[in-house]
């Protein structure tokens, strides 16, 4: 349940824009693109759960999202799509750490 509320949140699906006003998922992302998939993944917890992941699950996200933490971010080379169709997806995940629910 806490999954498909997260997707829903991050990808402005539920509920509807008449009860709950929710950022487009990229403005979400860092102004300018960190240069790696693992500073992206560390903005994105700073941002949204006010500190970085544990390593153990920072790496479990960069799984999720088939990149290495060193693996540079590019709009241009976005095969997954992560950076435009995925990142509800990578927003869920964040928001679905434990880290989240420390905040």
């Amino acid at each position: 349940a806490r999954w498909n509320m997260h997707m829903g949140l991050a990808g402005r699906w539920w509920p509807g824009t008449d009860r709950l006003a929710s950022p487009d998922p990229a403005a979400h992302l860092p102004d300018p693109l960190p240069a790696t998939w693992g500073q992206l993944v560390d903005a994105l917890a700073v941002r949204l759960t006010g500190e970085r992941l544990r390593a153990r699950r920072r790496q479990a996200v960069l799984a999720f999202v088939g990149h290495r933490s060193t693996d540079r971010v590019s709009r241009d080379r976005d095969p997954g799509g992560w950076l435009s169709w995925s990142l509800p997806r990578l927003l869920a995940l964040v928001l679905d750490t434990p880290s989240h629910l420390f905040r």
